[in-house]
């Protein structure tokens, strides 16, 4: 499955950023979906280490609000 859908199978990408997913890890992907707010990627876009944060505090907070989880602090 292609990630960017703008163009058509078979065309030529000049950008370089289109990224081809397996089915199955399209599948895996899409069913454990995160909230990850757009604006905030955007605004994290420069910085990978604090996009990669970012990500890990959503993951975290919706897998403990979702699944009961304990997350130890100390």
């Amino acid at each position: 499955m292609r990630a960017n859908h703008a163009e058509s199978p078979g065309t030529e990408d000049c950008s370089g950023n289109t990224i081809t997913l397996s089915e199955a890890f399209y599948d895996e992907i899409n069913q454990h979906r995160i909230p990850i707010e757009r604006h905030a990627v955007a605004a994290f876009a420069h910085s990978p280490g604090v996009l990669d944060f970012y990500v890990w505090l959503v993951w975290k907070y919706w897998t403990v609000r979702h699944h009961g989880a304990h997350v130890p602090l100390i």
